[in-house]
């Protein structure tokens, strides 16, 4: 609140729309780094060119154990999707994404409501790559996919019905 008035007394006409995007993007992207050097939110267990194994004493390996994947004496989890990395290189690509799309639109929180859209479309989209569930929604299915994509689904419809219902008023209203 206290931006946008700041924004408005300052006599900036566009929306704070973009910098918070960019802003949200930023931080988050941020965090899944934090996450994954962390050892939090970790994927599923792959063979893939990308995968990554933790050492001992982190949660992954922890959580392996518990689960009987890997002995006591295991020197490291199994490798697992480093959905962190994946969300956070996304969120770069979104951010980029953002800027250039800011230069041909003039409706900032239409933009940011379709971008918005993108990153909950994702979001639902990784989701079944993940090893660490966090929420309930994300183990109960419903039809084919889970709670937690189901959301995520809704979610990004809803951004994208208002960004173009926004982007079209914006329009119809001229320059």
């Amino acid at each position: 609140v206290a931006w946008t008035a700041a924004v408005r007394i300052q006599g900036e006409s566009r929306s704070t729309a973009y910098p918070l995007a960019l802003y949200f993007l930023g931080v988050v992207s941020v965090g899944r780094i934090g996450c994954f050097l962390n050892g939090c939110c970790f994927g599923l267990p792959t063979e893939t060119a990308f995968a990554f194994a933790y050492p001992v004493d982190t949660l992954a390996h922890q959580t392996h154990q518990l689960a009987g994947w890997i002995g006591e004496d295991a020197g490291q989890a199994l490798a697992v999707h480093p959905v962190q990395l994946y969300e956070a290189a996304f969120l770069v690509v979104l951010s980029v994404a953002l800027v250039v799309i800011r230069r041909w639109t003039r409706d900032d929180l239409a933009t940011a409501l379709c971008v918005l859209a993108a990153y909950l479309a994702f979001r639902g989209g990784v989701d079944p790559l993940r090893g660490m569930v966090n929420t309930e929604s994300s183990l109960t299915a419903v039809g084919p996919l889970t709670g937690f994509q189901w959301m995520m689904c809704f979610a990004a419809i809803f951004a994208v019905a208002a960004g173009v219902w926004r982007a079209r008023r914006h329009v119809s209203a001229g320059p």
